[in-house]
């Protein structure tokens, strides 16, 4: 393995121009857990591309995660361990950034959690799709019939 070698990696997709896309969990890096998503050339056997944050906890996903290259040239990217997916692009900026407000108990804790295992950006005109109502008004209530009761209100979100 080259000089970027990877610590908890997550599923790798080959890009379009031959280049891997990997999410870098690094839950058992050296100093303090940070993950990155990197782009690596399997030629040269070196990083054409990292996304990163500072300070390194401000980006750092344990378990799960995923990344995706898009059409335009971005990379959606799953914070999974946080219930966060986002946008970045070619110079890491920000374009959008979404937290999951849907919590559920922890199969192994029981404590309240928001993961994301995995996402992926489908196009509006994506087959998929077809005859489905997109219409996100419909959902508007959904995150307090979810949450419960009143015994569960810290897990309630508010728009």
């Amino acid at each position: 393995m080259g000089p970027w070698k990877c610590v908890s990696p997550t599923p790798s997709y080959r890009l379009e121009n031959g280049n891997i896309l990997i999410f870098d969990n690094g839950s058992h890096s050296q100093g303090a857990d940070r993950s990155r998503v990197i782009e690596v050339n399997p030629i040269t056997n070196e990083i054409e591309w990292e996304y990163t944050e500072t300070p390194a906890m401000a980006f750092y996903s344990f378990h799960i995660s995923s990344a995706e290259r898009l059409a335009n040239g971005n990379t959606l990217i799953c914070e999974g361990a946080f219930g966060r997916i986002f946008e970045v692009t070619k110079n890491g900026n920000v374009v959008w950034e979404y937290i999951n407000p849907f919590y559920s108990p922890d199969l192994r804790s029981g404590d309240p959690t928001n993961m994301v295992f995995r996402a992926h950006r489908y196009s509006p005109e994506d087959p998929a799709l077809d005859g489905r109502d997109l219409n996100p008004d419909i959902y508007s209530n959904i995150n307090r019939l979810y949450a419960g009761s009143d015994d569960n209100k810290n897990r309630l979100i508010v728009n």
